[in-house]
């Protein structure tokens, strides 16, 4: 060859075709970090502060939902692990907010236990030392040559074959596994797991884009240039896409931990994006698979009726003797009530316990259980959901027979009313 020849090399379709989807993810990772740089650059000029110095901030964090399609591959794999980190961390964020809570009004921590989904992150591998880890095997047989997609699988039943949450289809071991999430089982197919996570670029895509004419697609191999670093004669590889995503996922949870977040679930009501249609399948499936049932039952396990003492005081006295005293103690209150529970046999509460797994139980309970339920703190009276219901059982009916007591007076007095002017005539 000589100089300003050009050399031709074919590539089997299927070669052209990764290297084509490398090339789009390439630019779209290069254009996300270009974005990513502008925004925080855009925050901060004006401010005489560099990116790196943040006083304060309030932040936004958006992430997908639980996604389970008909195909499920690696992206989908991230995105329910982001989902159960997410989950884990709300889950325990609520039971220090209760233990707080509990501590604040002088009262002894509770027997109260939540369940958790540390089993299901032991299983893909969110921390180091797990002795499982979906992710650590990728890695590893991203690494390994001569590896392919169904030496992975297989490798996944070997290793993670008597784990709970793992599930086996001997059928299709070699080419699929299972995941029982806390929304659900997901079968993940594992065809391109490891070229996807090796994300590798074609030779010559960075000098393909360094010698574009346009200045915009120059500047984005600053973003993307994947050559790896050697420092002090030691070459260091680049991370796949499972270690740089659980890297960062782990930053973003210390971020998290170190604020004080609040929740919001949005649920969309139709999938047609009409207005005034409201798909309640649609929103049922929203609200299993954003672990949405499961806060209601953290809630029901614990105190989810709270009142301050003047609140429980406006609203319940009237269940003692001598409501109309004007000092009442709330301790003298909740004392009286809990007297007046046993009394009420004959009526039975229907409540309902929900399963994740898509089913509804209901039971029945007792009123007459010798647990009163009630815990008064130091500011707030605690009560559990079966006793708020036996206690506002008990208010509705001193209620009824408050205004029947007081529509007898008022017909008494209407009656005498019209004799006293009947006989006057």
């Amino acid at each position: 060859m000589i100089r300003k020849d050009v050399l031709r090399k074919s590539f089997p379709k299927s070669k052209a075709e990764k290297n084509f989807n490398a090339f789009i993810r390439a630019i779209y990772k290069g254009l996300y970090l270009y974005l990513i740089n502008k925004i925080n650059c855009s925050f901060t000029e004006g401010m005489g502060i560099t990116p790196i110095i943040i006083a304060g901030s309030i932040g936004v964090l958006d992430i997908f939902s639980f996604v389970n399609s008909e195909t499920n591959s690696l992206e989908q794999l991230m995105i329910n692990f982001c989902n159960e980190v997410f989950h884990n961390q709300f889950n325990r964020h609520v039971f220090k907010r209760e233990r707080e809570e509990y501590m604040r009004e002088g009262l002894d921590l509770l027997d109260i236990t939540f369940g958790d989904n540390d089993d299901v992150l032991e299983l893909i591998g969110w921390k180091a030392k797990d002795r499982y880890g979906i992710l650590p095997a990728l890695s590893s047989h991203s690494k390994a040559v001569g590896s392919t997609d169904k030496s992975f699988a297989n490798s996944l039943y070997a290793k993670c074959a008597n784990h709970k949450r793992f599930h086996t289809d001997l059928l299709r071991s070699g080419s699929s596994f299972g995941v029982k999430h806390y929304a659900g089982l997901v079968l993940y197919d594992t065809k391109d797991f490891l070229e996807k996570n090796r994300d590798e670029l074609p030779i010559g895509i960075i000098d393909l884009f360094q010698q574009s004419s346009n200045l915009f697609v120059r500047n984005l191999s600053n973003f993307i240039d994947q050559k790896p670093r050697i420092t002090f004669g030691r070459r260091y590889t680049k991370k796949d896409v499972s270690a740089k995503f659980t890297l960062e996922l782990k930053k973003l949870t210390e971020k998290v931990n170190s604020t004080r977040p609040h929740y919001m679930h949005c649920l969309n009501p139709n999938g047609d994006f009409s207005p005034n249609s409201f798909n309640s399948t649609m929103i049922v499936h929203q609200l299993r698979t954003f672990g949405v049932l499961e806060s209601l039952v953290m809630s029901r396990e614990g105190f989810p009726h709270r009142y301050l003492h003047s609140t429980f005081l406006i609203r319940y006295r009237c269940l003692m003797v001598n409501h109309l005293e004007e000092n009442i103690d709330c301790r003298n209150l909740v004392q009286a009530i809990i007297e007046q529970l046993p009394s009420v046999k004959q009526r039975r509460i229907i409540s309902t316990s929900f399963d994740l797994n898509n089913k509804r139980t209901p039971r029945t309970q007792s009123l007459t259980d010798n647990n009163a339920g009630i815990v008064i703190g130091k500011t707030i009276v605690f009560l559990r959901r079966q006793e708020h219901q036996k206690v506002e059982h008990l208010r509705m009916l001193k209620f009824s027979f408050l205004s029947t007591k007081l529509q007898r007076q008022i017909r008494v007095f209407l009656l005498r009313k019209k004799l006293s002017y009947a006989s006057s005539i």
